[in-house]
């Protein structure tokens, strides 16, 4: 492109070309991307084709010796290089020889995911396509992570709650959530390896490097789930709102500008933590009134009430406690002694649709006051 735009009278800047190819792509006539500038993908239908080899790979089912790694890509999506020797050797020669890209630029629309773990000591890091997982979870998450059962080790629940969820947009949400986060692993009793937690409808990632923080996300016909499960020490009111507000802007992300889907929207709820993943219906909301504590229907008990998504319970709650603080910081104090504060009053009067404002007066008003007074006639 830089020598098609040197034969110009006027030739394009690097810059000015960027911005040039980042404007097709957007108008999607081509295909590009700055940090895989190496190719330009004129051809649009020639990458949906390449794209089609991977997802519906069923045809290309012929070699016996990889029976096994074809059941998993089938079962739980796992893409390994097996597989994708298969699928690229029955086709054409350019797409074979430009296997990486391809694979490069599946991962930029969010087809395929690279978790860059093995779940076996001598396997190599694989891909993993999440429309292909069709596999459940066999057993119940908390157990598979012995997570306690209480309110200091799970995290209420947030649900973002569609009145229409596209099949899509939870695919694209993990694949947002994988490029910040690692896809969490855990053991496999009676074996030597280690199973990355990726199933149909649910994910777990790993918030710290010390493994003492995950992130479960759910998905259920029409919300998507969020809690934060802890083994070090307990949650904290406000802790999490950092993971709530980058899951909401990816979501706004891929329905807005990605997908332009004005008309799926969502709203926020929470749920008592305690509560079953296929069990949530994100039945709260946030904001309203004042609370500190909550009485659970599932579990039959009163919680307390940690706000740790939203943190607006904080802020409020600190201003108030100071406020508290400031009237009994020093309870012998001379209030005598304290300067006379003033108000101002204002009188209005309208006549024949004139308005006219009289002089500003002062006046001392009780000691301690904190309002002023208006009086209009």
């Amino acid at each position: 492109m830089k020598n098609i735009s040197s034969d110009t009278p006027k030739p394009l800047t690097e810059e000015e070309l960027i911005l040039f190819l980042e404007f097709h792509h957007e108008l999607r006539s081509l295909v590009f991307f700055k940090d895989l500038s190496e190719y330009i993908i004129l051809d649009t239908q020639w990458l949906s084709d390449a794209f089609r080899c991977v997802v519906t790979a069923k045809k290309f089912r012929i070699n016996i010796r990889n029976q096994k790694e074809w059941n998993d890509f089938f079962q739980r999506g796992k893409l390994n290089n097996a597989v994708l020797e298969d699928i690229f050797k029955n086709e054409t020669t350019i797409l074979y020889e430009h296997k990486e890209f391809i694979l490069n630029i599946m991962e930029k629309f969010d087809i395929i995911i690279h978790p860059n773990k093995s779940e076996g000591a001598d396997e190599k890091p694989c891909y993993y396509v999440p429309c292909m997982i069709k596999e459940d979870c066999q057993c119940d998450i908390y157990q598979m992570f012995k997570v306690q059962g209480d309110t200091r080790h799970r995290s209420t629940w947030l649900c973002f709650k569609f009145r229409f969820l596209p099949p899509h947009l939870k695919n694209h949400l993990i694949a947002s959530l994988s490029r910040k986060y690692t896809i969490a692993q855990v053991g496999i009793s009676n074996q030597k390896k280690m199973q990355i937690t990726i199933f149909r409808d649910i994910v777990v990632f790993e918030l710290q490097k010390t493994k003492l923080r995950k992130l479960l996300v759910t998905k259920c016909p029409n919300a998507i789930q969020i809690q934060v499960l802890e083994f070090g020490k307990g949650i904290e009111r406000g802790l999490f709102k950092d993971i709530a507000d980058f899951v909401e802007m990816e979501l706004e992300k891929i329905i807005h500008t990605r997908f332009n889907m004005s008309n799926v929207k969502f709203e926020k709820k929470w749920e008592c933590g305690l509560t079953k993943p296929e069990f949530v219906t994100g039945i709260n909301d946030f904001g309203g009134e004042q609370m500190t504590e909550y009485y659970c229907e599932t579990c039959i008990k009163t919680h307390k009430f940690m706000d740790e998504w939203s943190g607006l319970q904080t802020k409020s709650l600190c201003l108030l406690q100071c406020s508290k603080d400031a009237q009994h910081s020093d309870p012998h104090l001379d209030t005598s002694s304290k300067k006379p504060t003033f108000s101002k009053k204002i009188r209005c009067s309208f006549q024949a649709g004139m308005q006219a404002f009289s002089d500003v007066t002062e006046e001392p008003t009780r000691t301690g006051s904190l309002t002023g007074v208006c009086r209009s006639k």
